[in-house]
């Protein structure tokens, strides 16, 4: 069934977007009430539209069935840093830490990466050069297509996030952008380069050389998993937080409010875990390093860590957030994840 609307995000133009203050620690601003992700039906519909324009379509459902994953992710666990480790790049998947109010472009950079990654792993795709860059932090840039957002001020939506990266960034691997900023290093500087004007064409014309080509709408958990189970990164907004702490599921539970984007690399929808918890659960990776403890989690089921500052989110609790998916090719193409259930890893 669809999701009931309206989202569990302030519209857009309801809020006064404003940066974090120098110095204050950004999840305490977070829980304090600060808006780093909105809601916009406009941007939703032009994101859209640029699906469309392309031939492509919107919802995850018709996407799902055309290329034979509808119903693929019933009953099992899906981890996509496992193939992210594959590459060498899954000890700096939860870093660099967020410095300012751009969650929606980390949100964005975690999900184009998550799918780039099952390109080269499962779909025998090129893998990108980095120079090392990944043993520093992600090496997917989120600062390019933020630089996009035509304001000076932070906070945004993940729609329009990621319309600016399908028209004029691609997924950028992290280098020195010449006269633009260095993005072998993050800071809010970085962030902040361009914004209330875009970048000059000779610094567009650095960035496009991975481009994002469609993305689609999951209005429904089963569509997310089917997603996933593919081979394909979720990003996801919403204004509901969760606690510093997670089980030795790895489960973490509802805690305050976030007005917050992050990125979806995983899910568990075995039996065992319905029976436990009620439901299933989407693994989500936040932008602020360690701030989810996990370090003592185990994936339910399986012998299996998850990464610094990732913690499972039961759908009963995410029920209400928005949900995009990413694809690097035209179309949807079935890279069909292995499960993590125990009894496959023996």
């Amino acid at each position: 069934m669809p999701r009931e609307t309206p989202y569990s995000l302030p519209d857009y133009r309801d809020v006064d977007f404003t940066d974090i203050p120098d110095g204050e620690d950004v999840a305490a601003a977070y829980e304090n009430g600060y808006v780093g992700s909105a809601y916009s039906g406009e941007a939703e519909e032009q994101l859209q539209s640029a699906v469309q324009e392309d031939g492509g379509k919107w919802e995850m459902q018709d996407n799902a069935s055309a290329s034979g994953f509808s119903g693929q992710g019933t009953g099992k666990t899906i981890l996509i840093h496992k193939e992210i480790e594959k590459m060498g790049w899954g000890a700096k998947i939860g870093y660099p830490n967020q410095q300012c109010g751009d969650c929606v472009s980390h949100g964005t950079a975690k999900a184009m990466g998550y799918t780039l990654v099952t390109g080269i792993t499962q779909g025998g795709n090129a893998k990108p050069e980095t120079n090392g860059i990944e043993s520093k932090m992600w090496p997917i840039a989120s600062e390019s297509h933020y630089w996009y957002r035509a304001k000076s001020s932070d906070g945004w939506y993940a729609s329009k996030s990621l319309e600016m990266s399908k028209k004029n960034t691609g997924i950028v691997i992290r280098a020195d952008i010449k006269g633009a900023c260095d993005l072998r290093t993050y800071s809010k500087s970085t962030a902040h380069c361009y914004g209330s004007k875009a970048p000059p064409a000779d610094v567009k014309a650095q960035l496009d050389d991975n481009p994002v080509l469609t993305y689609s709408k999951c209005s429904s958990y089963e569509e997310i998993i089917d997603a996933i189970s593919a081979g394909y990164g979720v990003q996801t907004d919403g204004g509901e937080g969760f606690s510093k702490q997670c089980d030795d599921n790895g489960v973490a539970k509802r805690s305050g409010s976030w007005s917050h984007s992050m990125s979806i690399h995983g899910f568990i929808d075995t039996p065992e875990f319905k029976a436990k918890y009620g439901c299933g659960g989407l693994l989500i990776q936040n932008s602020w390093g360690a701030f989810n403890k996990n370090s003592h989690s185990k994936v339910m089921g399986t012998n299996t860590g998850i990464p610094a500052g990732s913690f499972f989110a039961l759908w009963s609790d995410v029920k209400k957030r928005s949900y995009y998916v990413v694809s690097n090719v035209t179309d949807w193409p079935n890279r069909k994840l292995p499960s993590w259930n125990l009894d496959e890893l023996i």
